[in-house]
C-alpha cells in the first residue's frame, strides 16, 4: 500500500520527510498498522509477526548460544522484539540509518506497543548509521547472530546491502557458530544471486520462503530469507509463546529446496512448486 494513496478513513501516526526517505505510519480502521518508506510498503501489522518470526526466530532457534545478537536496519523495532523474548540474549546491537524511524518506534504509542518497547530495554544498542561504514569500523565484537533487515533492493545502492562485500565484511563480525538471516524480498530470479553472494562468506546455507497470509483471505503473498552459518546448524530450542506460526519443525518444511539454483519456482515441502513472478 502506497502512502500517496492513503485511504481517507486511515489516520496518520507518523509521516516525515527525513534526509533520507519519507516515513509514513497509518492506522487502517480496524486498527492494523502499516508502514510505509518512500511509498513501498515495509509491514503490516496483521502478518508482520510471521514475517519476523521467520527473518529473527529462525536464526535464534538455531545457534548453540545466542548472547551477543546484531541487527542491521530494523528500525522499526520488530525484530528486535522477537530476539529480545530469549532469556539469553544479553546485547542487541540495532545499527539503524534512519533517525526518524528510531523516532517513530520509541514515540509512537501504537509502535511502543507493537515493538513491546523493544527500543528501551537495557540490552539494547542504538547507534544511527549506514551498515556499510559501520560494520567496517574496529574493534567489533563477534555476534553469535547476525539479522540484516534492510529494504528490498529497489535501487542500486540498496543492491550493495546484498553483494558479496558487504557479506565478507560480516564474516569479520562471525564466529564458526555464528547465525546470519537476510530477508531478500525478491523472486527466484533475484533471489539466486544473493544466495550466491552470502554462500562465499557462509558456507552452510538455508533458503526459506513464507506465506504471510497466514488465514488465505488476501490469498498468496510470499517472502524469501536467507540463513546461512560457516558450519551447519540444526534446531536447538523451541521459540518463545508468543510466536503464531514458527515452530522448530517447521523451519525444515520451508527451507527452498529447488535445484539447480535457477528458473522462476521456488518448491518447499510446505507448499510444494510456487511460481512467482
Amino acid at each position: 500500500m502506497s502512502s500517496s494513496l492513503t485511504r481517507a478513513d486511515e489516520r496518520i501516526l507518523f509521516d516525515r520527510q527525513s534526509a533520507y526517505q519519507r516515513v509514513v505510519l497509518a492506522e487502517e480502521p480496524g486498527g492494523h498498522l502499516n508502514l510505509t518508506l518512500d511509498d513501498v510498503w515495509q509491514f503490516r501489522s496483521q502478518d508482520e509477526q510471521v514475517f519476523h518470526e521467520v527473518l529473527a526466530d529462525t536464526p535464534m532457534l538455531l545457534a548453540p548460544d545466542p548472547r551477543r545478537v546484531l541487527i542491521l536496519g530494523g528500525g522499526d523495532g520488530l525484530a528486535l522484539r522477537n530476539v529480545l523474548r530469549y532469556p539469553s540474549v544479553e546485547l542487541a546491537s540495532l545499527c539503524e540509518l534512519d533517525p526518524a524511524v528510531i523516532e517513530m518506534t520509541r514515540e509512537v504509542p501504537e509502535m511502543v506497543a507493537l515493538s513491546e518497547g523493544a527500543l528501551a530495554d537495557p540490552r539494547v544498542e542504538v547507534e544511527i548509521a549506514d551498515a556499510r561504514d559501520w560494520i567496517r569500523r574496529g574493534d567489533r565484537p563477534r555476534y553469535d547472530v547476525i539479522i540484516c533487515d534492510f529494504p528490498a533492493a529497489t535501487s542500486a545502492a540498496l543492491a550493495d546491502l546484498f553483494a558479496a562485500p558487504l557479506f565478507a565484511a560480516l564474516a569479520e563480525l562471525a564466529h564458526d557458530q555464528t547465525l546470519i538471516s537476510i530477508q531478500v524480498s525478491q523472486d527466484p530470479a533475484g533471489f539466486w544471486p544473493v544466495c550466491a553472494a552470502v554462500e562465499a562468506s557462509f558456507a552452510w546455507l538455508c533458503p526459506l520462503l513464507v506465506n504471510l497470509d497466514l488465514d488465505g483471505s488476501e490469498g498468496h503473498d510470499w517472502a524469501d530469507f536467507i540463513v546461512a552459518s560457516p558450519r551447519p546448524q540444526r534446531v536447538r530450542r523451541e521459540p518463545p509463546p508468543a510466536t503464531r506460526l514458527l515452530r522448530g519443525e517447521l523451519i525444515e518444511r520451508l527451507r527452498i529446496r529447488t535445484a539447480p539454483r535457477r528458473g522462476d519456482v521456488f518448491e518447499t515441502l510446505e507448499y510444494g512448486r510456487v511460481e512467482i513472478r
